[in-house]
């Protein structure tokens, strides 16, 4: 009789194979895949160089009496001490690019077109610096304790692939700031597949854009930088040619409603003690937004102030648009802040704000175009007067 020598694999022999078959996988997708280890590689370092960044900046905050984001009286931040429109000549982008590696050319900017402000770069010898020199233009150093980095970290690949037109694809670090609240934000753009999308960390930043890997103390400062299809234009800020008490809303009349159509401290005024005033609406901005042309965004602005005896000062009761039939939206911007006692510039909506509705170029250029204001009070202490010298409008769009 013939007896079998077959037999079958221990366990000890199948978890060896086992383990050989696993390790082999490993290096099998790192040899077939390098460049995703790399791209998440530089990934993790992007999202540790702003994370160490927001640190410094947050302590630099709490322990400088007046922090300075940009430049003396923070004139390199977005807007102005009153308001967060983008001043063209004046406002800047800071990026982590040397002017060894060219010069930013592009100026058409989140939805904007800038003048003589618009990127800001600074040379590779000063790029780290953390003396107000650097690319990001803060002033550690007058902290108490001395600067909390040694050097300004820069993006790992830091190029720009088109100086003419930099945009959310190109690896760099991005720093802007406001000058109205003193907030901030800074961007880097990821590339692993891992970082983009397993785990897409640009949309879960909690930032305004999904382009962007955001952090910072106000995510929506930056939109994007290229235009987005075509080249950014702005127009305005331009004043209305009619502006009208409109009873539709409210219960209160406004006086002299054309004082609103030039900052000349005449005002439209409206007597308020716990009413909502009538809206007060401005139309025929004469808009000449070029055929075919894309809308971006629209801001309004209102010169705002309040004079009288009750402490409880004037806020906004409905601040909407006024579409080119006539009809007024539903889509509400009021600021939610109280109404100054000395004239301020309140801003309502952004460079890719469209109030809810949809535009076309024709729209913007009807005279029915332009928007209203309510305000109202709900103090007991006597009648305030809800006072507007200006109102005016800016429209943004691509060729």
């Amino acid at each position: 009789m013939h007896k079998s020598t077959k037999s079958g694999f221990t366990l000890l022999e199948l978890l060896i194979v086992v383990g050989i078959i696993a390790t082999l996988s490993t290096v099998s997708v790192i040899v077939l895949n390098p460049s995703e280890v790399i791209a998440k590689s530089r990934d993790a370092q992007r999202i540790s160089d702003l994370t160490t960044l927001k640190k410094a900046i947050g302590l630099y905050m709490v322990s400088t009496p007046n922090p300075k984001l940009a430049g003396a009286d923070n004139i390199g931040c977005k807007g102005t001490a009153f308001g967060s429109t983008w001043q063209l000549d004046t406002d800047h982008i800071y990026y982590s690019l040397p002017t060894e590696s060219g010069i930013i050319t592009g100026k058409a900017l989140d939805g904007v077109t800038f003048t003589t402000g618009g990127p800001s770069q600074v040379s590779k010898a000063n790029l780290g610096k953390v003396d107000g020199n650097g690319w990001l233009p803060i002033n550690f150093t007058t902290m108490s304790g001395g600067s909390p980095i040694s050097a300004l970290p820069v993006d790992p690949v830091n190029t720009i692939a088109d100086l003419a037109n930099p945009s959310n694809t190109d690896h760099v670090y991005r720093y802007i700031c406001n000058e109205k609240d003193l907030t901030y934000e800074i961007h880097a753009t990821l590339e692993s597949t891992a970082y983009t999308v397993t785990d897409n960390k640009m949309a879960k930043d909690g930032g305004t854009s999904d382009n962007y890997y955001e952090v910072g103390t106000a995510l929506n400062l930056l939109t994007t930088e290229g235009a987005g299809g075509g080249t950014a234009y702005t127009s305005g800020p331009l004043s209305p040619g009619t502006v009208v008490d409109d009873g539709s809303f409210g219960s209160v009349a406004w006086n002299n409603p054309n004082n609103a159509k030039v900052s000349d401290n005449s005002y439209a005024t409206a007597t308020q003690s716990s009413t909502t005033t009538h809206y007060l609406k401005g139309t025929n901005f004469g808009f000449a937004i070029p055929s075919g042309a894309i809308i971006k965004g629209i801001v309004a602005e209102i010169e705002r102030s309040y004079s009288g005896s009750d402490p409880m000062n004037p806020i906004d009761a409905r601040v909407r648009i006024v579409k080119s039939n006539g009809l007024i939206g539903s889509t509400d911007k009021i600021s939610g802040s109280t109404w100054p006692i000395s004239d301020s510039y309140q801003l309502y909506g952004s460079s890719s704000d469209l109030w809810g509705e949809t535009w076309t170029y024709s729209d913007i250029n009807n005279s029915n175009f332009g928007f209203v204001i309510s305000a109202s009070t709900e103090g007991p202490f006597g009648a305030d007067i809800a006072q507007i010298d200006h109102i005016r409008m800016t429209v943004y769009y691509t060729n």
